[in-house]
């Protein structure tokens, strides 16, 4: 019960949020690939048909195209192209639609920007310990 408000509380705020720069939102164009008959494109296919437009409607700066494969194998993504150039790839295999949801507003709310994880260590003092050797403990006679 507290997980479903949470995640309705956190699919709300990420609607009402999006990453500008200067005003101008970073996201320039969102694709959505999907199988018309697949399995795996359940969710997709119904974010498109209940969702999609509304969604088109309140970005009405950001170009959506909607790609639909025959292929039963084809496995639904969503791409976003930032106007720095990047893009960004989302794979949807059989998530819930409000996974799609949020994965769509994520794309929307980012600023195709790679953050770096973690930074290097670089000290002026280098490591003490050595380099391990295989007869390094042996006992000397």
């Amino acid at each position: 019960s507290s997980r479903v408000l949470w995640t309705l509380a956190v699919t709300q705020f990420s609607q009402n949020i999006a990453m500008s720069k200067n005003g101008v939102l970073q996201l320039k164009n969102l694709k959505i690939f999907f199988s018309k008959v697949g399995g795996s494109s359940t969710s997709v296919r119904e974010f498109v048909q209940s969702e999609l437009k509304a969604f088109q409607e309140t970005n009405a700066q950001l170009q959506i195209d909607v790609q639909e494969s025959k292929a039963i194998t084809a496995h639904p993504y969503i791409e976003g192209q930032y106007r720095n150039g990047r893009k960004f790839v989302i794979g949807l295999k059989n998530l819930p639609i409000e996974q799609v949801r949020e994965q769509v507003n994520y794309l929307r709310s980012s600023a195709g920007v790679i953050r770096p994880i973690g930074s290097g260590k670089i000290t002026k003092s280098p490591s003490i310990q050595g380099v391990w050797t295989p007869g390094m403990f042996a006992k000397s006679s």
